[in-house]
């Protein structure tokens, strides 16, 4: 287990999971077969607004498939670099990772050295939970897979508008416990060359 895991599962009340049992598996396994094949989705139309110095976000709609629709405003935040980008690193959310403070705080000083960030908050977590979730209390089975189907579908994209957006500029992925995961499953199905750490 990851420290910070373990230091998450101090700090929050451990919420009941899969109350609901399994629920409905079939259909995100059914779309797991999509994603074994390399390809480049299609860029989000993101237009980010400024809400501090340095700090813009935006929202569009996920494009990951099997969302229920209050899950499917995808949140954007990009952290801008202090001076000229030399690369754009995008971190997916880990387990229970409700809003953007934990990964901005180990992040921000990137900024510093030239490395504009990106960061979404997931599916099934803060102001994307599904009807009648507490907290990080997943339902069912069957939710864990949408969200882990939909955290990939939505790094993916996120990656092919970075590169749009800049050719030239370098992008990358980044992520510790289930967001280095994500972020593996991600750049293993694109059709691109893209660095995880």
């Amino acid at each position: 287990m990851h420290w910070l895991d373990a230091l998450y599962l101090k700090l929050t009340a451990r919420q009941p999971l899969f109350m609901r049992g399994w629920g409905d598996v079939e259909r995100p396994l059914d779309e797991v077969p999509a994603l074994l094949t390399r390809s480049v989705p299609r860029r989000l139309a993101l237009e980010f607004l400024p809400t501090s110095p340095r700090t813009e976000e935006a929202f569009v709609a996920s494009p990951a498939p099997l969302l229920d629709a209050q899950m499917a405003p995808l949140h954007v935040v990009r952290l801008r670099a202090k001076g000229p980008n030399r690369a754009r690193l995008i971190v997916p959310p880990s387990w229970g990772d409700e809003g953007f403070w934990m990964r901005r705080h180990l992040v921000d000083a990137l900024r510093y050295r030239g490395v504009e960030v990106w960061l979404f908050e997931g599916a099934y977590f803060g102001s994307r939970r599904a009807a009648g979730q507490v907290k990080v209390g997943l339902h069912t089975v069957g939710d864990f897979l949408r969200m882990g189907l939909a955290n990939v579908h939505e790094t993916r994209a996120l990656v092919a508008t970075a590169l749009e957006l800049e050719p030239r500029l370098p992008v990358l992925l980044a992520g510790y416990s289930m967001a280095g995961q994500m972020s593996a499953h991600a750049a293993a199905s694109l059709d691109l060359e893209v660095p995880v750490t």
